[in-house]
């Protein structure tokens, strides 16, 4: 049937045979754990590699002592929790009923020394105002005096020279601008005064609202050498009270639950056991540290009430603007035309104002004129005809 050809095709079925059988077999090392997909001895072979090496890992946990687990009652108020490598309750086992009372009978720590009792109220403040050159030193020794007076002190102070500021001044001095005699040697050459200065007075809280107006005093004894002005001022109280009395309850919490730690912690009996203790221990002293960062600086802002005070100098004023020159024309024919124009235009209005006056006027005083010569004609005609008459009879 395949002739000359069957070799062919038997070299062909056998290579075709091979190439299947080794590609779905593994060519590992006998150490290997992958198995042959479908292949019968290969599965039989890999169950009993994972079973002699299961085999292996229980001898070798059997042979070490496995530590005892630890139970025990959860302290009240908490505190700490377990994990997968800490210790962890329930029965089997653990720490007795012994060591549980002995953390039951752990009384609650005191409370931190120097808690604060009733409403906490954080107060602040800040005030801005304006100073002549020269009066920004002097405007800071004398705020920082008044901070101790009033048995605070000075938490923070900044000051510096605004040079483009400090040029404008000096342009409106000599500009003409009238200034004291303070702050015109401080603009002199060479001078160099502040020109901003900022503080942080910190006072007992029961001064504060008292600082506020003598800050404003302070200020205005300064005299006319500085010319202070207060242009803003402003004032804030924060109400704290409750997340105050949280954290002061958070950290009773934690240290009793700290206290009772230190119980267990001295009845392990094992190093896993001490480490599982060990870390409760430090997670629960890294929240006290917060939590008592968080207490003190509360009851610093509460019993320091602050004022952030800023002091500069104030804008120069604008030199006196030079006299304007009266404008002295010279002679101009168009200017004088005009002007001939302009007074040829106003005689005509004049003349046709007299015309029309006139034409009014004219009415009435005609009429009066023509009334007067009527009644005289009639009087002076009535004697001349009597005078006749009378000559007339004499002739006769």
């Amino acid at each position: 049937m395949f002739g000359r050809r069957a070799p062919i095709y038997l070299w062909l079925g056998l290579s075709l045979l091979f190439a299947v059988i080794f590609a779905m077999a593994p060519l590992n090392e006998p150490n290997d754990d992958r198995a042959t997909v479908g292949s019968a001895p290969a599965l039989l072979q890999r169950g009993e590699k994972v079973m002699g090496r299961a085999s292996k890992m229980h001898a070798a946990v059997m042979s070490e002592p496995a530590p005892a687990p630890m139970a025990f009652a959860q302290p009240d108020g908490g505190g700490f929790a377990s994990d997968a490598g800490g210790f962890h309750g329930g029965g089997g086992g653990g720490f007795d009923a012994t060591v549980v009372n002995e953390m039951r009978a752990v009384p609650a720590p005191p409370p931190p020394a120097g808690v604060l009792s009733g409403p906490v109220v954080l107060k602040s403040g800040s005030l801005e105002a304006t100073v002549l050159p020269g009066a920004v030193p002097a405007a800071v020794a004398a705020l920082g005096a008044l901070a101790g007076s009033l048995k605070g002190f000075v938490e923070a102070s900044n000051s510096y020279t605004d040079t483009w500021l400090l040029t404008r001044w000096r342009d409106a001095a000599a500009a003409g601008v009238p200034l004291p005699a303070a702050a015109a040697a401080a603009l002199a050459p060479g001078g160099s005064p502040q020109t901003h200065a900022s503080l942080t007075l910190r006072v007992p809280a029961a001064s504060f609202d008292r600082l506020r107006g003598d800050v404003r005093d302070a200020l205005a004894a300064l005299g006319a050498d500085a010319a202070a002005v207060v242009v803003s001022e402003s004032s804030n109280a924060q109400d704290v009270t409750e997340s105050y009395a949280d954290t002061v309850a958070r950290l009773g919490t934690d240290a009793a639950a700290l206290a009772r730690m230190d119980v267990l912690l001295g009845s392990a009996n094992t190093v896993h056991e001490v480490l599982a203790v060990k870390r409760e221990m430090d997670a629960i002293e890294s929240r006290i540290a917060g939590l008592e960062a968080s207490r003190k600086a509360t009851e610093g802002q509460a019993r320091q009430s602050s004022l952030f005070v800023n002091v500069h100098l104030a804008e120069p004023p604008a030199p006196p603007a030079p006299p304007t020159p009266t404008p002295h024309p010279g002679w101009s024919p168009g200017a004088t035309l005009g002007t001939a124009v302009a007074a040829l235009g106003r005689a005509g209005t004049v003349g046709m104002d007299v015309l029309i006056y006139a034409a009014v006027f004219s009415v009435p005083v005609g009429a009066l004129l023509w009334a007067g010569a009527l009644l005289w004609r009639r009087a002076g005609g009535g004697g001349r005809a009597g005078g006749l008459s009378a000559a007339e009879a004499g002739s006769e």
